[in-house]
C-alpha cells in the first residue's frame, strides 16, 4: 500500500478520533450540570414542599392529610368526616374567576407602545382578532385560565409552558392536471377535469400550544428571584412523563439511540417525589415496579434549559442518566425565550414558593373537622348509649350492642348485672364553637359564606349588612384575580402573542383579522406585505376591581358612559356599548338584537363636478396603464430581438470555428500522409 496515501487516513481518524472525545467530553460537562441542578432541586422540594403540597391536596379533595389520626386503628370506628369548607371556597373562587375572565367577550385588549403610529395601531387591531380567534377555537382557555387559578389556591404557583405546535405527514392528494404551456386544466372526453393523485407533505398541525404543567414537573434553582422565578434561575428542568413507544419513535428521529442498559438506568430511577404527588392528587394506590420496560411503562425525559457563560441553553435528557439530543441554544428553539410562565395568587415578598390559600386555612379545617367529628360522636352516645357489663354475668352482649327498637337483652340482674352510662349533651356549645370556625374559615381565605350568614344571623339580614360583607369578600377576591392576571395571565399571552408575530401563516386566520379590523381596511395595509406583525403590542386583560360583581359594574361603567357622554355632548360608539352592556349581563354578542349596528355605513353623497373630475383621473390613469402596457410589449420585443441577433452571432461564430478546426484538422493529415510516404520511399 502506498504510504502516502494511507498517511491521510490515520491523520483523518485521528481527527475523528479527537472530535468524538471532544464531544464525549462535552456531553459529560453537561450531563454533569444537569444531574447537579436535578438532585439539589428534588433534595431542596423532598425537604420543604413534598409533605406540605400533599397534605394541600388531601384539604383540596376533601380528605384527611397523611399522619392524621383519623387514619389510625383507634378512630376507625369513630367518626371521621370531612367537612368540605376548603373544597367550597377554591370553588366559590373558581366561579369569580370565571365570570370576572369570561362574562365579556373581549376579555384580551392590546395596545401599541405608540398610539399615534397607524401601522402600529393596525397590528394591535390584527393581533386582537388572531389572539381571540386562537382562544376560542384551538386552545382550551378557559380550562387552562381555571386549572391555573386551582394550581396557584392549593400548591400556591401555577407553572405553564407556550410553544408552536407543528407536524406534517405525507398524505395521497388530489389535484387537477394542468397544462405546463397554458396553465389551463386539462379535461377528459367527458369534460371532466383529469385528476392526478400523489404523495405530499400536508401540514396537519400548526398552531400555538398553551400546556398547564404540574407544579412538582418545574424544577428551580432555590434562589430565584421570587418577582421573576423562571427568567432568574440559572436553570429550569422541565420533567416530562413520556411512554416508552414516544421515547423510541423521538429515537428514531431528532433523539439519539440509547442501549437497552440505560434505558434500563433511567427506568429504575427514583421519582418517590413525583409519584406521592401525583398519587395523592389522582388518588391512586401506588403499585410495585413492574420489571422489564414495556410500550406503555412511563419514563421521566428532562428538558434542560442552563445558563452558561451568560448564554441559556436547551437539551433533552433521559431522566438525569443520558444525553437525548445536543445543547442548542434556546432563541433557536425558542424564539420568545424560557417558553415558561409561572405565577401565583398570593404575594409573599421573598419566597419562591408563596403560600397557598389551602395552606392558609389548614388548622382552620383541621379544627372543624375535629370539633364536627366530637359533636357527632356525642350525639350518637346521647342516643345510643354506653353500656358497663359484668363480667361472667350471662349478659346477652349481641342484643346490648344492637340495641334495637322494641328488642329483649336477656340477664341475671339488670340492676347490677349492666350499668347505663349518662353521656351530657354537649351539642349547643359545640354548634357555637363550629360558628366561630367558620367565621374565622371565611376570614382567612376571604370568601363569603351565605352558609355561615343563614347560621349566624348577626345582622339581622339586612342589605345593608349584607353588602358590607360580600364588599369585603370581593375585594379580597378581586386581589387574588389581580395577582393571578399580573403574574400568570398576563405573561402568558405575552408569550402567545410573539408565538403568533413569528409562525403564524394560516392565510383564513390573517384574512379574517385583516377583514375586521377598520384600521386595516382604512388604510389598505398588508399584514404579510407591511410587517404588521413585528411590530411591538402591550397586552392586557380586562380584570380590574369590582370583576366579581356584575351588578357593580353594569353600574358603574353605565354611570362613566352617561357622565363622559354629558361632558363631551357627543353619543359613544353605539356597537361596543352594546357588546360591553350585553357582556356583563352574560351575552357572549349583544349586536344580534340591533341587526341596523352591522349595516353598512351609506357612501356619502358627492358633489357632480367631484364626480366628473374623478372619472377624468381614471380615464388618465387608464392610458397611462395602457401606454405602459404598449412600452412594456415593445421593449420585451426589443430584447427578443436583440437575443435572436446574439444567438444567430453565437451560431455563425461556432460554424466558423468548426470549419476552421475541420480544415485544420484536414492539413495535418495530409502532412501526414506525404510523410509516410516519404519513409516509405526511403
Amino acid at each position: 500500500m502506498n504510504p502516502a496515501f494511507t498517511a491521510p487516513q490515520n491523520t483523518d481518524t485521528d481527527d475523528h478520533n479527537n472530535g468524538q472525545d471532544d464531544t464525549n467530553a462535552q456531553d459529560e460537562t453537561w450531563l454533569k450540570m444537569s444531574q447537579e441542578a436535578y438532585e439539589g432541586s428534588r433534595d431542596w422540594m423532598e425537604k420543604n414542599l413534598r409533605r406540605q403540597w400533599r397534605r394541600n391536596l388531601a384539604n383540596f379533595r376533601s380528605k384527611h392529610p397523611e399522619g392524621s389520626k383519623y387514619h389510625s386503628e383507634l378512630y376507625k370506628r369513630r367518626s371521621s368526616l370531612f367537612r368540605p369548607k376548603t373544597r367550597n371556597a377554591i370553588r366559590r373562587n373558581e366561579a369569580h374567576a370565571a365570570a370576572a375572565f369570561f362574562q365579556n367577550s373581549e376579555m384580551v385588549s392590546l395596545e401599541p407602545r405608540d398610539d399615534g403610529d397607524p401601522r402600529q395601531l393596525a397590528s394591535a387591531e390584527v393581533f386582537k382578532e388572531i389572539i381571540h380567534h386562537r382562544l376560542d377555537k384551538d386552545i382550551p382557555w378557559f380550562q387552562t385560565v381555571i386549572g391555573a387559578f386551582q394550581d396557584a389556591m392549593v400548591h400556591g404557583i401555577c407553572v405553564s409552558k407556550q410553544t408552536w405546535e407543528y407536524s406534517e405527514e405525507m398524505q395521497e392528494v388530489e389535484t387537477a392536471l394542468t397544462d405546463p404551456v397554458t396553465g389551463l386544466v386539462i379535461h377528459d372526453p367527458q369534460g371532466q377535469p383529469v385528476i392526478h393523485r400523489h404523495m405530499e407533505m400536508v401540514r396537519v398541525v400548526d398552531r400555538p400550544r398553551i400546556e398547564l404543567l404540574e407544579p412538582e414537573n418545574i424544577r428551580l434553582d432555590a434562589g430565584a428571584d421570587w418577582r421573576d422565578p423562571i427568567r432568574s434561575s440559572p436553570f429550569v428542568i422541565h420533567i416530562i412523563p413520556m411512554r416508552m413507544d414516544e421515547i423510541k419513535k423521538q429515537m428514531q428521529g431528532p433523539w439519539r439511540s440509547l442501549d437497552e442498559e440505560t434505558i434500563l438506568a433511567a427506568a429504575s430511577e427514583a421519582e418517590a417525589f413525583n409519584d406521592s404527588i401525583q398519587n395523592q392528587r389522582q388518588d391512586r394506590i401506588p403499585t410495585e415496579n413492574r420489571r422489564g420496560i414495556r410500550d406503555f411503562s412511563i419514563l421521566n425525559v428532562h428538558e434542560n434549559f442552563i445558563r452558561r457563560d451568560g448564554q441559556d441553553w436547551v437539551f433533552f435528557t433521559l431522566g438525569s442518566k443520558a444525553m437525548l439530543s445536543d445543547p442548542v441554544v434556546v432563541t433557536e428553539v425558542y424564539p420568545h425565550g424560557r417558553p415558561f410562565a409561572m405565577g401565583t395568587c398570593i404575594i409573599e415578598a421573598h419566597r419562591l414558593y408563596p403560600t397557598g390559600l389551602v395552606e392558609l386555612s389548614q388548622d382552620l379545617q383541621s379544627a372543624i373537622n375535629e370539633v364536627q367529628n366530637q359533636r357527632f360522636d356525642n350525639v350518637q352516645l346521647v342516643l345510643n348509649k354506653r353500656y358497663f357489663a359484668r363480667r361472667g354475668s350471662g349478659v346477652d352482649l349481641k342484643s346490648l350492642t344492637k340495641n334495637i327498637p322494641g328488642s329483649v337483652t336477656m340477664m341475671t340482674n339488670p340492676e347490677t348485672d349492666v350499668i347505663v352510662h349518662q353521656t351530657p349533651d354537649i351539642t349547643s356549645s359545640a354548634y357555637e364553637e363550629q360558628n366561630l370556625l367558620n367565621a374565622d374559615f371565611d376570614s382567612a381565605i376571604g370568601t363569603f359564606d351565605q352558609g355561615s350568614v343563614n347560621i349566624n344571623r348577626q345582622l339581622n339580614e339586612t342589605v345593608g349588612g349584607m353588602n358590607i360583607l360580600s364588599a369585603d369578600a370581593n375585594l379580597t377576591t378581586e386581589y387574588l384575580l389581580r395577582v393571578f392576571v399580573e403574574t400568570w395571565a398576563e405573561p402568558v399571552l405575552r408569550q402567545l402573542v410573539k408565538l403568533e408575530q413569528r409562525f403564524e401563516t394560516d392565510e383564513f386566520i390573517l384574512t379574517m383579522a385583516g377583514r375586521r379590523s377598520p384600521l386595516v381596511q382604512r388604510f389598505g395595509f398588508n399584514p404579510i406585505v407591511d410587517r404588521l406583525l413585528e411590530q411591538e403590542l402591550t397586552v392586557r386583560i380586562n380584570v380590574g376591581v369590582g370583576a366579581t360583581n356584575v351588578q357593580n359594574r353594569l353600574e358603574r361603567f353605565l354611570m362613566g358612559a352617561r357622565t363622559v357622554s354629558d361632558l363631551l355632548g357627543m353619543a359613544p360608539d353605539a356597537k361596543q356599548l352594546v357588546s360591553e352592556v350585553f357582556g356583563l349581563l352574560g351575552y357572549k354578542d349583544g349586536i344580534r338584537f340591533y341587526p341596523q349596528l352591522n349595516a353598512p355605513p351609506a357612501p356619502p353623497e358627492q358633489n357632480p363636478l367631484v364626480e366628473v373630475e374623478q372619472d377624468k383621473v381614471n380615464v388618465q390613469r387608464e392610458a397611462l396603464r395602457l401606454q405602459r402596457q404598449i412600452e412594456t410589449a415593445r421593449l420585451q420585443t426589443r430584447r427578443e430581438e436583440r437575443m435572436r441577433t446574439e444567438a444567430m452571432k453565437k451560431t455563425e461564430l461556432a460554424t466558423k470555428a468548426e470549419l476552421e478546426r475541420l480544415r485544420i484538422h484536414a492539413a495535418l493529415a495530409t502532412a501526414s500522409t506525404a510523410k509516410l510516404r516519404q519513409n516509405l520511399r526511403r
